[in-house]
């Protein structure tokens, strides 16, 4: 397989931007590469399964034409998603790597998707299995100087024929970060889990809509102990403040800047194996854990601790630290 790089992607730590015009649904599911190649002289193609850490895990072969250009050196990414019943299963294919012996990582959406419609024009007559991918929902956005934020909700006239993870921002035009937002069910809710318990989460008795922040406040200079609940989507975690009468304030999300915190946060909230022993992600999960079909079965939703956090001032986020004792005191909102 080439060498490549993967595509930056990041999560909405900034303000809004007029060169994301075009909005992807992107699905759940397994992330795979699509490598057309060929072997012993024949024409085929690799689904490359990936784990977390887009580590390659399994292949599956596919044979193909003898004449199928794409065999010359293509490689493609996205999603396998599987159907109510299970018997059938798409690639969502969302990324152009390479075409054909050539890159294709810096071009253009606009560029990348007269691409798709030939590379799907090429699989179809000459494939058995061509039928099997498939380009994920999109539409076109637009924003003004007043969008404070991105939409996390999907529009009422879409219609999805898959679950989707998050919606993913690009620009047209310009070469730059992939922007992510986890959607929810309704507008500043946070997703509940999905079995029924005496007590909802308080993420869910709060509006979540951001504080209005004030950066040039002195307090941003300073290590500041927040309140931290996990989110149902992974590396999403959220930072309340105190307020009056000492009650809870929702502040913002915290910003998760690599893999160490990442796995420091897993650690505290969510019960993941992986974080432990790589060696997991190869196993198949056991019984138990796959006839849990419930949303929150990794992450405890229910969980809050005191953390002290440092602010970063590129992505205008406050970065979690270290777990701090809970009678620590908790910054007043009037100070953020």
């Amino acid at each position: 397989m080439p060498k490549f790089e993967l595509s930056y992607e990041t999560i909405s730590h900034k303000k809004v931007s007029a060169e994301h015009d075009v909005c992807f649904a992107i699905p759940t599911g397994k992330k795979v590469f699509v490598w057309f190649t060929f072997y012993q002289k024949r024409d085929v193609c690799y689904i490359l399964e990936c784990n977390r850490d887009k580590k390659i895990i399994q292949a599956i072969q596919l044979e193909g034409s003898s004449s199928l250009p794409l065999s010359y050196g293509t490689l493609l990414y996205g999603t396998l998603v599987s159907s109510e019943d299970g018997e059938k299963q798409k690639v969502l294919l969302d990324e152009i790597y390479y075409l054909e012996g050539n890159p294709w990582k810096h071009r253009s959406l606009r560029d990348k998707l007269s691409c798709w419609k030939y590379i799907f024009e090429s699989l179809l007559p000459q494939t058995s299995w061509g039928d099997m991918f498939a380009f994920p929902v999109i539409w076109g956005v637009s924003f003004t100087e007043n969008t404070q934020v991105y939409p996390s909700i999907l529009p009422d006239n879409k219609k999805i024929g898959y679950p989707v993870h998050h919606l993913q921002y690009r620009s047209s035009y310009t070469v730059m970060p992939y922007l992510n937002i986890y959607i929810y069910k309704n507008k500043n809710v946070v997703m509940l889990p999905s079995q029924k318990k005496d007590k909802l989460p308080l993420l869910v008795q709060y509006d979540t809509t951001p504080s209005i922040c004030h950066f040039r406040k002195p307090q941003y200079r300073y290590r500041t102990v927040f309140r931290v609940y996990a989110d149902i989507q992974f590396d999403i975690y959220h930072l309340f403040a105190c307020g009056k009468d000492n009650s809870k304030v929702y502040y913002n999300m915290a910003y998760i800047p690599n893999y160490k915190t990442s796995v420091m946060m897993n650690s505290l909230f969510r019960k993941i194996r992986e974080n432990k022993n790589l060696d997991y992600i190869e196993e198949s999960d056991d019984e138990d854990d796959f006839e849990n079909v419930a949303e929150d079965k990794y992450v405890n939703l229910y969980k809050n601790l005191l953390m002290e956090c440092e602010f970063h001032p590129k992505f205008k986020k406050w970065v979690p630290l270290k777990t701090v004792h809970p009678k620590s005191r908790i910054i007043h909102i009037m100070k953020l």
